[in-house]
């Protein structure tokens, strides 16, 4: 990829991250006809994109075992003070597939039935 990185608007990406959500507390393995990427792959893409974007934040749901070795359990929520008029870049990360975001939005737009511009 090169130039500019994608974008989407946050809105969008919010609506996206809440059906997606909704959908593994129902069947995480889901996939929609024609995607590659379960419905929890796609989540986790969201997760990343959101938190390098500051639009999702961690918040320790559990810990255990002794501080020198704690045992954390997360969980992802949308920041409530992030810019949700604005956009948010797919750039990829270290770990990601985003090489072909293309791909990626049309696979949130079959999983959520939400294309992008949509919200």
């Amino acid at each position: 990829m090169t130039g500019e990185p994608r974008t989407v608007a946050a809105a969008t990406f919010r609506v996206w991250y809440e059906l997606l959500e909704e959908t593994v507390a129902h069947d995480p393995d889901e996939t929609a006809p024609g995607n590659q990427r379960s419905a929890l792959i796609l989540l986790h893409d969201l997760v990343s994109i959101g938190l390098r974007n500051e639009a999702i934040r961690p918040v320790v749901i559990h810990s255990s075992g002794p501080d020198s070795f704690a045992h954390l359990m997360f969980r992802y929520m949308l920041n409530p003070e992030f810019d949700w008029s604005g956009e948010i870049a797919l750039a990829p990360g270290p770990a990601d597939d985003l090489a072909r975001p293309d791909r990626l939005i049309a696979e949130l737009a079959a999983a959520t039935g939400i294309p992008v511009g949509e919200s």
